[in-house]
């Protein structure tokens, strides 16, 4: 049963997403657990265990992270920085590890497949720098020559490495597609290779990641957004998503789970003029600097990062908000690259302020971090930057719910539906404890709203068959009950209902 369940995962998509690399991971983390319970399947998953595969994944990218600095500002700098290199590297390594940005992810166990693709990613982008830079030597060898052979083999293992990772990355995420453009601008902005070799280069990447976009597309088609922007006003999104992000990471204050930061919240407001244009004057500005390949190249990877999920492709998670902390991930790659530039451009005073930067932000993490210390204070959080969250009022209601708090979940539940009729989770949620405080006709509204707003709710569709054969309406109910199954033709609770519909029927063969 365990390798079928993982199996699956692999087999197609799943909740919407096909990211099975994420899920085996999950996988793992859910039967380490139940082994550590001597296997009772009866017990709770220990969140321990999650929380600490986060962690473990999250240092890891940190060392990787300080590879690849290392490398672009040896590169940068020329090996005459001697050991204030490494503490460049070091110090911005540091910066990926403690910015209160990225406390989402690490904290949040739903925040792994971001880190996990992350963290692929920036392992497959230092295995790339290191075949790119071969490559490069090698041209300096003359071909006959046997050190020369050396190195262009070791350059087609590590670019062999690399894709592999890259592949993982986007199984993990598929956002990680975003890595192609990162890459070819660490390739031709930071390495100095020529167009034709970086664009040859990426050329497989692209093949590879083509089959990941269409597939990411067709498991969230634009009939699951409740608003799609135009083309154009999706420009204007994506540069207010940036210059979001920028802002948050200049300032990480009133950081949260839900910003409400959707497309169609910012139509409402003329300002979003004038956010979008924040990215273009920032690479005018970078252009016109002397140096400005030290501080194109981490802004460049800043943006490439988060290209994805800015708002220029619809996606379903932008019913809620645009922007997410955890979304920042894998671009913080950039900041932590400007950062190791900036420590090399000044002296002592420069390395102390650097210093103080780094304990700042460690400091707002920590306290960051608490908020994230159970579901009710995640959620109280989230309304204080944005009262008109759904998302937090349905983390209070499932709190509340699984506490036996019911009335106190009914009202948390309908305000939720008070400030977004149009949630079909909402609706269900409030439906199923109307239910089990016997008010049927409620219950059976909420339900029909679910399923109208959402007509592949399987669990709607399977709750309304549930109801309707507590009250004997047998043929309702298994209307209902395939109403369910043609959403979902493995959702196992419907086949249940419909085998007890039947039983009752005297209808045991069926």
């Amino acid at each position: 049963p365990c390798l079928r369940s993982i199996i699956r995962f692999w087999a197609r998509p799943y909740a919407s997403m096909y990211i099975p690399a994420t899920y085996s991971a999950w996988w793992l983390g859910a039967n380490l657990s139940r082994a550590l319970a001597s296997l009772d399947l009866t017990a709770r998953l220990d969140p321990r265990i999650f929380h600490a595969m986060n962690l473990v994944v999250h240092c890891l990218a940190v060392l990787v992270v300080f590879k690849i600095l290392l490398q672009l500002v040896r590169r940068t700098y020329g090996r005459l920085g001697g050991a204030r290199v490494e503490t460049a590297a070091a110090f911005g390594a540091l910066l990926f590890a403690v910015h209160p940005l990225q406390v989402q992810a690490v904290a949040w166990i739903t925040g792994m497949k971001a880190m996990l693709s992350g963290f692929l990613s920036l392992l497959a982008l230092n295995y790339y720098i290191s075949s790119a830079t071969a490559m490069t030597a090698a041209h300096g060898c003359f071909d006959g020559m046997r050190r020369g052979r050396e190195i262009r083999v070791n350059a087609r293992r590590h670019y062999v490495l690399a894709t592999i990772a890259f592949v993982l990355a986007m199984l993990s995420k598929p956002s990680a597609v975003a890595l192609v453009l990162a890459a070819w601008i660490v390739d031709y902005g930071a390495l100095g290779r020529p167009m034709r070799k970086s664009m040859g280069a990426l050329a497989l990447w692209v093949a590879l990641a083509v089959p990941v976009i269409l597939l990411t597309k067709s498991a969230q088609p634009d009939r699951c957004l409740a608003f799609v922007p135009s083309l154009w006003e999706r420009l204007v999104v994506a540069g207010d998503a940036i210059a979001f992000y920028i802002y948050k990471l200049v300032i990480p204050l009133r950081l949260g789970l839900d910003y409400g930061r959707s497309p169609s919240y910012l139509t409402g407001h003329w300002w979003r003029y004038l956010t979008c244009l924040v990215p273009c004057a920032l690479a005018v500005l970078f252009l016109m600097l002397k140096s400005r390949r030290n501080w194109l190249v981490p802004f460049g990877l800043l943006v490439a990062g988060v290209l994805p999920v800015s708002g220029l492709v619809p996606a379903y998670f932008q019913n809620l908000s645009t922007v997410q902390d955890q979304f920042l991930y894998f671009s913080m790659v950039g900041p932590a690259l400007a950062f190791a530039c900036l420590f090399m451009t000044g002296g002592g005073r420069m390395a102390a302020v650097c210093a103080i930067v780094l304990i700042a932000f460690a400091a707002c993490s920590i306290i960051q971090g608490n908020t994230w210390r159970n579901d009710f204070t995640v959620a109280e959080g989230a309304l204080k930057i944005n009262p008109q969250s759904v998302v937090a009022r349905l983390m209070l209601g499932n709190a509340c719910a699984v506490r036996g708090r019911i009335e106190r979940a009914i009202l948390y539940y309908s305000e939720a539906v008070r400030h977004d009729p149009d949630s079909a989770l909402a609706r269900y949620n409030l439906g199923v404890l109307l239910a089990g405080k016997g008010r049927l006709d409620e219950a059976m509204s909420h339900y029909g709203e679910a399923v109208r707003i959402d007509p592949e709710y399987a669990e709607a569709y399977c709750a309304m068959g549930n109801l309707l054969a507590g009250t004997g309406e047998a043929d309702k109910s298994l209307a209902a009950y395939a109403k369910a199954l043609g959403a979902a033709p493995d959702f196992a609770p419907a086949h249940k209902g419909i085998g007890l519909v039947l039983a009752r029927g005297n209808k045991m063969d069926e």
